[in-house]
């Protein structure tokens, strides 16, 4: 039905069909049609009251007794959630003293006398008042008695309160008696306001919920227990297909101890019940994925049963001995704990020992071999770089430069630099001195941040330079590190 006939008929059948609505309803109503806002909000409803009354008191709104708003004012303030000045929705501020529901921005800013004001619009500076300086020379502008006759705004700072020109230009337009009485009533008028205000937030507090309220209590009651049992019916079917799978690679072979984290594996942890297609379709990739975490587990065990700290004690040369890097990747050491089995080959069901002496005991003449070649090239390598300190000094080379008691080996492991607190900062190390070949082993030894020489293997005697120019410079978390190593020729020191 046309909403227009109904504004239409006789304003008794009108008012008759209006006080059957809920309040929301008829809120929504006076903003739907022209003919609908002229009745309810325009000049006819500012005189015909009754159905807003009617409404508000089936409501169960309590009596005011200020009655400085009107009763559709009364239902907008306490049960529509849009703000009264830029009607945005879900508002729940309410200032009760000033009778105005305002969302955030609005109450942040406070305008004087509404959007409107004719008396301000030429000082917008002070539309927004933030100190009690700018407050004080906005109320000079007013009359004196209008912070009195005006509404308490009931909100910290220094606001100004709504509608205070208007005010203002009341008291102007009075004289002697009429004004006196004027600020008299507004006396009395503020404090029925404070009350009534008392009243409408306590029955907010405490009013009984609607049928429409309790109706849709029970339907969020009863989605967030549909939610919950959607919930726990797809972890039951999560934990099932688990389960499923985990009985099938049990079966072929794998163990509680090789199946550590084969729920993350893809297609494992899916909310849909296995089935026999479905699993000869994943079964490759889940096998295949398992199988290279078993290898490169067992090849870190491997790896770390290699009997290296055995070998540099029993060395006839330990401090010559090779860094663990560059040991375990001796071409006669990496094939025995890196296998490179294919990861299509059945390893699960390998008997698999982490330390197989036999393969040692076969493959320890040329690893010993190996060490020895190590050794010799390191020494090379140092009366290489002792001849040429020598030279660059413009000293006589001894016979055997090795043997000679006075060069001396300066390592500079570098300064690190890091940010503590938000300010960068040096920690600096010092030198490390020693006579070859006990420096190697120095060097050896020491545990270094830098990931590309563990990761390689490298040693630090061979990969430091040993020029300043070309110092060996890494980056790594919160550190830059510069490092080079030098000969001291009897207090003379040679940098190269």
């Amino acid at each position: 039905m046309d909403l227009r006939k109904i504004f239409s008929f006789p304003p008794e059948i009108i008012d008759m069909i209006l006080v059957q609505l809920e309040p929301l309803t008829l809120i929504a109503l006076s903003r739907t049609t022209r003919a609908s806002r002229n009745y309810l909000v325009g000049p006819r409803g500012s005189q015909n009251d009754h159905p807003w009354r009617v409404v508000r008191l089936r409501a169960g709104l309590p009596d005011l007794s200020a009655r400085d708003i009107t009763n559709r004012q009364y239902l907008l303030l306490v049960l529509d959630q849009h703000c009264h000045d830029c009607f945005a929705p879900n508002v729940t501020r309410i200032n009760f003293i000033n009778c105005a529901r305002l969302c955030t921005s609005c109450h942040t800013l406070t305008f004087v006398g509404g959007t409107h004001s004719l008396d301000f619009q030429l000082t917008p500076g002070f539309r927004k008042v933030n100190t009690q300086q700018q407050r004080k020379r906005l109320l000079e502008r007013l009359h004196p008695a209008s912070e009195v006759c005006a509404k308490h705004t009931s909100d910290p700072g220094w606001r100004i309160p709504r509608g205070i020109d208007k005010i203002s230009k009341k008291l102007f337009s009075l004289q002697s008696d009429e004004l006196t009485a004027f600020i008299e009533e507004r006396k009395e008028l503020k404090k029925s306001i404070e009350t009534d205000a008392k009243t409408i937030q306590d029955w907010m507090k405490s009013r009984p919920k609607s049928a429409v309220s309790q109706a849709r209590a029970i339907t969020k009651a009863r989605q967030i227990e549909e939610k919950t049992r959607l919930a726990e019916a797809r972890r039951q079917t999560i934990d099932q297909r688990q389960n499923d799978i985990k009985d099938k690679l049990l079966g072929m072979g794998w163990t509680d101890q090789t199946l550590l984290y084969f729920w993350s594996l893809p297609g494992v942890s899916e909310p849909v019940p296995l089935t026999e297609p479905e699993w000869i379709k994943i079964r490759h990739s889940i096998v295949r994925r398992l199988r290279q975490s078993l290898l490169k587990r067992r090849t870190d065990e491997a790896r770390s049963a290699i009997p290296y700290s055995d070998m540099l004690k029993n060395d006839l040369r330990p401090d010559l001995f090779p860094p663990h890097g560059i040991f375990i990747h001796f071409e006669c050491v990496e094939p025995i704990w890196d296998t490179r089995v294919s990861i299509d080959s059945p390893i699960e069901l390998e008997d698999f020992r982490p330390f197989r002496p036999d393969v040692w005991a076969a493959a320890l003449p040329a690893i010993k071999a190996a060490v020895t070649a190590y050794q010799d090239r390191i020494v090379a390598l140092a009366e290489e770089r002792l001849i040429a300190a020598y030279r660059a000094r413009g000293m006589t080379v001894p016979t055997n430069p090795l043997d000679s008691p006075i060069p001396r080996w300066r390592y500079f492991p570098g300064c690190s630099r890091g940010f503590s607190h938000g300010r960068l900062v040096e920690r600096r190390v010092q030198h490390i001195v020693a006579r070859f070949p006990q420096i190697h082993a120095l060097m050896r030894d020491i545990p270094t941040t830098n990931w590309s020489l563990r990761s390689q293997g490298g040693s630090l005697f061979e990969n430091i330079t040993m020029k300043p120019a070309g110092a060996k410079r890494y980056l790594g978390w919160n550190l830059d590190r510069l490092q080079w190593l030098w000969v001291d020729l009897d207090g003379s020191e040679s940098v190269f």
